[in-house]
């Protein structure tokens, strides 16, 4: 009985479960990336939310891969 419980779990929970990750691996990314700060980061958040894993390549192709000056830091 325990083992159809787990199984049934798996196979009714796991298809709604693992596209939500995969949905948020891309925010996370971008939300603790030290690569933008502010608005810019916001802006890159929103794209990820409308747009996911195409925003999150374009962000990694995009964003500036040296450090940012003070005026960023804000």
């Amino acid at each position: 009985m325990e083992d159809s419980l787990i199984q049934h779990t798996m196979t009714t929970w796991a298809p709604v479960v693992l596209p939500v990750i995969l949905w948020l691996i891309p925010l996370f990314l971008i939300a603790s990336s030290k690569r933008v700060y502010g608005i810019e980061k916001k802006l890159w958040i929103i794209s990820a939310v409308l747009f996911n894993w195409l925003a999150y390549i374009s962000f990694v192709v995009a964003s500036p891969l040296t450090k940012n000056d003070k005026a960023h830091a804000r």
